[in-house]
């Protein structure tokens, strides 16, 4: 094995919207596992942690679990150059018995198991298709609420007439997603919904 694979940081992060967890697993079967701190949530605050275990020469692995962030940490740190995966939080293998669940605890484990090489990562989407999966998200969640608006006024007279209003909205979004070609065109969600806003 080449010095680089053995010789590594394995990096834990537990993220959410306003802090990151951080820890490290060191390499080899008996390397330290440790807790290295609690960071604010931005890219800045990230970008400074990282570069303090940079410092120590040797290079980083670093995983997180897919969740509501997002992707934005993949793509930042790719950009840099860094090894970076990221886990589906269901595939991730938990002991019997285990009931609590901390953001220090979850970094532990994630830097740890990432050295063992237990963790299977998911396929990033690019920025594009990311936007598409919003749209048709938010599709669902118009239609969703279509559908509970419509049972919440059952049998009130004009009933139809509002439920046909917003059936058209959200058809209007779909007609919208389906015309804007997609075209390498990042496009979020909120835009698409006050497009056809505006529009209706």
């Amino acid at each position: 094995m080449s010095q680089s694979i053995t010789n590594r940081l394995y990096v834990g992060l537990d993220v959410h919207k306003d802090g990151i967890d951080i820890a490290v697993a060191e390499s080899g079967r008996d390397g330290e596992v440790r807790h290295v701190g609690s960071i604010g949530g931005d890219l800045g605050a990230l970008d400074k942690a990282l570069r303090k275990l940079i410092s120590r020469g040797l290079p980083l692995h670093v995983v997180y679990e897919a969740g509501p962030c997002g992707f934005v940490i993949w793509r930042h740190l790719h950009v840099q150059g860094l090894a970076c995966e990221v886990v589906a939080p269901s595939s991730i293998p938990k002991r019997s018995g285990e009931r609590v669940k901390t953001d220090r605890r979850d970094a532990l484990m994630l830097a740890r198991l990432s050295r063992a090489g237990e963790l299977t990562c998911v396929r990033v989407p690019d920025v594009a298709d990311e936007a598409v999966r919003d749209l048709v998200r938010a599709r669902e969640d118009a239609v969703r609420e279509c559908r509970n608006g419509r049972q919440a006024f059952g049998g009130t007279p004009g009933d139809e007439d509002e439920g046909r209003e917003l059936t058209g909205f959200v058809w209007a979004i779909g007609r919208e997603v389906q015309t804007s070609g997609w075209q390498g065109v990042p496009i979020t969600a909120a835009a698409v919904v006050a497009k056809v806003a505006k529009a209706h």
